[in-house]
């Protein structure tokens, strides 16, 4: 199969959405087109000439680094929305010159599955951009983007990295869900696997990622813990600053002044918390989304312990057989039941990597966009969800 990803080639702070990207290396006939990926010269022409020249191609990939075009210039929510996610990472000047061009051409490519790779937020997204994707979709394009089953009740009180909550998402979605390849970008890579047995890791509990108010049972739950002795991996870091250890709560410095070194430090420290930590605990945030942390942590051979989140039993969880389910209520009686069994904790380690190793790699996430192409390409898609950590065909 012959791919071409529209896309900007950025050093983005998460890697998840480039990991998935990359994976179709492996399995498919990959090209790549953008500002980073292709010569100014190249981006002149304009990527209808590039098709013709280098197509034809069984699928066009426009993923959302590309979408811009959908901004309200006149919004100050719509510039700092899609500002914070990816302008600071490339030039705009070039995103200006080329991406709206690119984004015409694509509306014009004929004969070939166009899908769009959505992965902004669920619960913020503009009126603009949804509108945009609307147009698109009522055309002849389809779009790889989380389904309803993993978006939860938007309270429009809540704020998220400072942009009011909507349900904007979760009626596109409903809206289109013929046209929806329901997709999770968070996966792991094979580097990400640890087998540390879990007798010989130093600390009980390791809570990896934000401490701060948009995350309050992290704060809630480690507290609990502490309080019961366990012994803690005590070192926060935040993707959005520097590599800090020993402190309980970091200072957050403003997202366009995060560095590649300061990602690594923090991806180090992360790493780090999971391979030396029996258990691990993440939570879906105030707005209770999945989030990578629910697989990356039994990845390690880590025990899961977590909150409950839409779409985690259609992802194949399962309490007490592949992570442990808590809330401020239990997680004191259910972290004591765990210590005094090690054969249990062992075995929900081993289930939790089976898991994620089986069904939630990024390489099982491009497998199952290609099936999805083929069907579009044969005309016999019609949306997907899923069941049991298995993305099934309607």
């Amino acid at each position: 199969m012959r791919l071409l990803f529209l896309a900007v080639n950025q050093d983005y702070f998460n890697n998840m959405h480039s990991n998935y990207r990359n994976a179709f290396v492996e399995l498919a006939d990959v090209t790549f087109y953008g500002p980073g990926f292709s010569d100014n010269e190249t981006l002149e022409h304009g990527l209808l000439d590039y098709y013709k020249e280098t197509g034809p191609y069984d699928a066009v990939i426009c993923t959302y680094s590309l979408m811009q075009k959908s901004i309200d210039l006149y919004s100050i929510r719509d510039i700092y929305y899609f500002h914070r996610d990816y302008m600071s990472y490339y030039e705009i000047s070039t995103a200006i010159r080329f991406v709206p061009g690119i984004m015409n051409d694509f509306e014009r490519i004929n004969n070939t599955v166009k899908l769009l790779y959505y992965n902004g937020d669920m619960i913020t997204m503009p009126i603009s951009l949804s509108s945009y994707c609307g147009k698109l979709l009522d055309k002849d394009v389809h779009i790889i983007t989380p389904g309803v089953e993993f978006v939860a009740h938007v309270d429009d009180n809540i704020r998220f990295a400072g942009v009011g909550a909507n349900s904007i998402y979760k009626n596109f979605v409903e809206r289109y869900s013929r046209k929806v390849i329901s997709h999770i970008p968070c996966a792991v890579t094979l580097s990400e696997y640890d087998f540390t047995p879990l007798r010989n890791r130093k600390y009980d509990f390791a809570f990896p990622g934000v401490m701060s108010n948009e995350y309050p049972s992290r704060i809630s739950i480690s507290e609990i813990l502490r309080k019961e002795n366990y012994v803690i991996f005590n070192a926060y870091t935040d993707r959005t600053k520097g590599h800090k250890s020993g402190g309980r709560y970091p200072s957050v410095y403003s997202i366009p002044n995060r560095k590649s070194e300061d990602i690594a430090s923090w991806r180090e420290e992360f790493n780090n918390s999971l391979k030396m930590t029996k258990c691990a605990y993440t939570d879906g945030s105030n707005v209770k989304s999945i989030v990578r942390k629910y697989f990356e942590i039994p990845a390690r051979e880590t025990v899961l312990f977590c909150d409950e989140v839409p779409g985690l039993k259609e992802m194949g969880f399962k309490d007490q057989t592949n992570m442990i389910l808590v809330d401020e209520t239990n997680v004191k009686d259910k972290a004591r039941e765990l210590f005094c069994n090690e054969k249990k904790m062992e075995k929900i380690a081993r289930e939790g990597l089976d898991l994620v190793s089986k069904h939630h790699t990024v390489r099982s996430r491009a497998v199952d966009t290609i099936l999805s192409i083929k069907r579009i390409m044969d005309g016999k898609f019609d949306g997907t969800v899923w069941d049991e950590g298995k993305m099934i065909f309607l």
